[in-house]
């Protein structure tokens, strides 16, 4: 008799949940469950033990007091002339540190990374999606894309632009099916394109792959002009900001 209520009080709590999975605002609540744990996750831990953390909280904290009296660092070091995209995370962060000090602005910036990246992945979800409207449900998978290897790794220049891909490919999407305002559509995809360009000259190689490689798919409605025009974007970019051919 004893297990036959176990079984019962069993399927009563399954039934319960059940009930509260198909209410529409279930998964929201769960999402925002999930972003506050983030965000104080972010907040509450001192420093996180990422492999390259040292070496960039070491370059931000040079570039903000390499011309301050009292350090030695123009002794040691020399602060290139050159701009290439792995600079704009340590000049960023360099400037927060003045503010708050580099591992403040880390934080920030790890917040900024959290919030952007959601939102840009949920932003390729709805593109993706014929409706524009993505399962909720679907987007609690996001919380993978968050803790990733490149994270743990410290390869934080190539993570602040991993955003910048989503909605690049999202706005794309968008305006491959003809979906949503094309004004808007195309200001976030030329908008991410341009802080690709300046963020990480891999991501931006991964954005302009992709969109050659759909170009040469789809060439039945879209000229390879489109895929050239990609290509020479890459180019000029790395040329400009990433430093190709000059060590960056």
């Amino acid at each position: 008799l004893h297990r036959p209520l176990q079984w019962v009080s069993g399927m009563k709590i399954l039934q319960k949940w059940d009930a509260w999975a198909k209410q529409k605002r279930t998964p929201y609540i769960l999402l925002g469950i999930l972003c506050v744990i983030n965000v104080l996750y972010i907040l509450l831990v001192d420093i996180f033990p990422f492999q390259d953390t040292p070496q960039h909280l070491t370059y931000a904290k040079i570039i903000a007091d390499y011309d301050k009296r009292g350090n030695l660092f123009e002794s040691f070091y020399d602060v290139t002339v050159h701009f290439t995209t792995y600079h704009t995370y340590h000049l960023v962060l360099s400037f927060l540190g003045n503010l708050f000090g580099v591992e403040a602005g880390s934080k920030i910036l790890l917040l900024v990374y959290f919030v952007t990246l959601s939102w840009g992945v949920s932003y390729l979800m709805d593109g993706y999606a014929g409706d524009l409207n993505a399962s909720p449900w679907n987007k609690l998978l996001i919380q993978h894309c968050v803790w990733n290897a490149s994270v743990c790794l410290g390869f934080m220049p190539f993570v602040q632009s991993m955003p910048f891909f989503a909605f690049a490919i999202g706005a794309f999407l968008r305006l491959r099916a003809q979906s949503g305002y094309v004004i808007r559509n195309l200001a976030i995809f030329f908008g991410a394109i341009f802080l690709l360009s300046v963020t990480h000259v891999v991501t931006a190689f991964a954005t302009v792959f992709f969109l050659s490689l759909y170009t040469l798919y789809d060439r039945s409605k879209y000229s390879l002009f489109a895929l050239f025009t990609n290509i020479l974007f890459f180019l000029v970019s790395s040329l400009w900001y990433g430093g190709l051919g000059q060590g960056g």
